[in-house]
């Protein structure tokens, strides 16, 4: 069962609840307590068993992020911390986007660490091709060198440069279509560095700023690592 079946069988099962739930309940001076969600990005082996651990929680799965094996969800704090006992689970954290400028729109959804990449997913929410025309990047000095940048699997940058902070403005590829994203595209923003990186966010910062007028900025998730 992919995915997307995952979500319809959710939907339809969320109907046939509601619907019994307005049949039951009967007006009248009754108090419920409503406990408000948040939305989290949540990680394991897969976008399926992902989703299967967030249907099995209670929580609701928004979309699906096959690239990093995740999806988003809007969870409570109860559902989230029984995730949290969910062996399975991998990572549990805020989901908390980005997007800026009324000219165009980009957000930044999910993180991966992998050997010496850290990868950061990066979408077009708005209605034209967006362009990055300089990107500034700090990062721990354990990693070394910053070897190369990649957007969606091909090389936008690779001039090489030192820990801990560096700021590119040029010596980009000569292909300027590597660096542009359709409207509604997803791509995966790779950094790749010459040693194993270190795995805590909040060690890096990242600035993105595109020709067309809106930037994107990273901000560290709070996060609950296995």
């Amino acid at each position: 069962m992919d995915v997307k079946r995952i979500l319809l069988k959710v939907f339809s099962t969320s109907l046939v609840v509601m619907g019994v739930a307005s049949c039951a309940v009967q007006p009248g001076s009754h108090d419920f307590a409503v406990e408000v969600s948040k939305s989290y990005i949540v990680q394991s082996d897969s976008a399926e068993s992902t989703a299967h651990a967030v249907l099995e929680s209670g929580g609701l799965v928004t979309h699906e992020l096959l690239i990093i094996r995740a999806v988003g969800a809007q969870l409570t704090t109860a559902q989230r911390q029984q995730l949290q006992r969910n062996d399975a689970v991998r990572r549990i954290y805020e989901d908390t986007s980005v997007s800026t400028s009324s000219i165009c729109g980009v957000s930044g959804t999910g993180t991966i660490f992998e050997d010496n990449k850290f990868r950061w997913l990066v979408t077009n929410t708005g209605s034209s091709t967006v362009t990055i025309g300089s990107l500034s990047v700090s990062w721990p000095t354990t990693n070394s060198t910053l070897k190369k940048i990649k957007l969606n699997g091909a090389d936008i940058w690779t001039a090489q440069a030192e820990p801990p902070y560096v700021q590119i403005v040029d010596n980009w590829h000569d292909d300027v279509r590597r660096r542009q994203l359709a409207p509604g595209q997803t791509a995966e923003l790779r950094f790749e560095f010459d040693a194993d990186i270190d795995w805590a966010e909040a060690n890096y910062s990242i600035s993105l700023y595109f020709e067309e007028g809106c930037s994107l900025e990273f901000v560290p998730r709070e996060m609950d690592c296995r």
